[in-house]
């Protein structure tokens, strides 16, 4: 993820740990276990964090599902 941000040329600082932390917290097997593909997860991360998208803010979140 932290590539994909680096890759798409929002890159600010204040990132960087963000989405350290964001991608440590989805644990190893999460296809098999949660049901859920780990790309796809990623993915809404990736697009969370750079929108600053959060569940309490309606225009980013949109983005998030369409």
């Amino acid at each position: 993820m932290l590539l994909i941000i680096v890759v798409f040329g929002k890159l600010n600082i204040r990132l960087i740990p963000q989405s350290l932390n964001r991608g440590k917290a989805v644990p190893g097997g999460v296809c098999g276990f949660w049901g859920a593909c780990g790309a796809g997860i990623s993915a809404g991360m990736f697009i969370s964090i750079i929108s600053g998208a959060t569940p309490l803010k309606n225009e980013p979140w949109g983005l998030l599902i369409k």
